[in-house]
């Protein structure tokens, strides 16, 4: 019986070690699931804090490429001679920054296009403000993303927002614009443009505005006002009076006096274009009192009345507004 119940007792023991072994097994290959599991989740939050740095700091992919001091930037766009892109986002505080980075700053095909000719730099602003404020100011920035093109010597050549084009399209956009400025460059600054025609002139022009080049427009629009008779450009200098709610001014009213005074009979549509101006200007105030809606209606009103019946094929356009 001694023996018996020894045997007994021997298994128990050997089974109780068993057991034992087992839960401590188990618990090693848990603490040991646990620290993998603990330090590839540190590890991704150690990645994630490299990948995104703090708001001010945050960086595109494709970071190589990309120069974050715009100082530098000028600097290697003077040493190498070349056009230098900046842009500048509010990540990650503005949605539209956001969809720009993940459609077109990440995008393989953007970097690609545009690494060997531009010098790129990439500056987040914070929300608000106390960084680039002197960029800000300079640029006039009011709203993001933007993209600034300028020139080897650091001068503003155009300004580009958000555009609804996929990555390689929008770089296709800013090569377009580069040599539509480059061209326009060398025909303004060169010694054709004084023996250019109204029409050549207006064609440029038109160029120009498109591309948002407000110096080359301004050189332009002297040359062409050299011409008394260059209905064209004073109507676009009228313009520039009245978006700015200044055609009430001294100077919009004499430029009104020149317009009329080279299209009388309005055989060349200036008097329609002088309402139409005055109609935007007047309808941007968005007032929806009704002295404020007849004030804006009375130009065309006034239009229809002298002209009306001579411009037929104009007639309806307006009376649509």
């Amino acid at each position: 019986m001694n023996t018996k119940a020894s045997e007994r007792e021997s298994i128990g023991q050997s089974r109780n070690k068993q057991i034992a072994a087992c839960l401590r097994l188990g618990f090693i290959m848990i603490i040991t699931a646990f620290s993998f599991s603990l330090f590839g989740s540190l590890q991704n939050v150690e990645q994630s804090l490299y990948s995104l740095s703090p708001k001010e700091e945050m960086i595109p992919p494709h970071s190589l490429h990309w120069l974050l001091n715009f100082q530098e930037g000028l600097l290697q766009a003077r040493d190498q001679d070349k056009p230098l892109l900046a842009v500048f986002v509010g990540l990650p505080w503005c949605p539209w920054s956001e969809k720009i980075q993940r459609e077109v700053l990440e995008k393989n095909d953007f970097i690609e296009e545009l690494k060997e000719q531009f010098i790129l730099v990439f500056l987040n602003l914070p929300e608000e403000g106390g960084k680039h404020d002197d960029l800000r100011e300079r640029f006039g920035i009011e709203e993001l993303p933007l993209f600034l093109l300028l020139d080897p010597q650091g001068r503003l050549i155009a300004k580009v927002g958000y555009l609804p084009k996929p990555s390689s399209e929008f770089a296709a956009h800013i090569h377009k614009l580069y040599r539509s400025y480059s061209e326009l460059k060398e025909v303004v600054e060169g010694d054709t443009l004084s023996s250019l025609s109204q029409e050549g002139l207006k064609s440029l022009y038109l160029k120009a505005k498109e591309g948002g080049f407000e110096g080359f427009k301004d050189k332009l629009s002297l040359a062409g006002l050299k011409d008394g008779a260059a209905l064209f450009f004073l109507l676009e200098q009228y313009r520039h009076y009245a978006e700015k709610g200044q055609q009430g001014s001294k100077e919009a009213l004499a430029v009104r006096k020149k317009i009329l005074s080279c299209d009388p009979q309005n055989k060349q549509g200036g008097w329609r274009s002088l309402a139409l101006l005055d109609f935007d200007a007047l309808s941007k105030k968005r007032s929806k009192k009704k002295k404020h809606i007849q004030a804006a209606l009375n130009p065309l009103i006034a239009y229809v009345k002298k002209y009306g019946k001579e411009d037929p094929e104009n007639l309806w356009k307006m009376e649509m507004l």
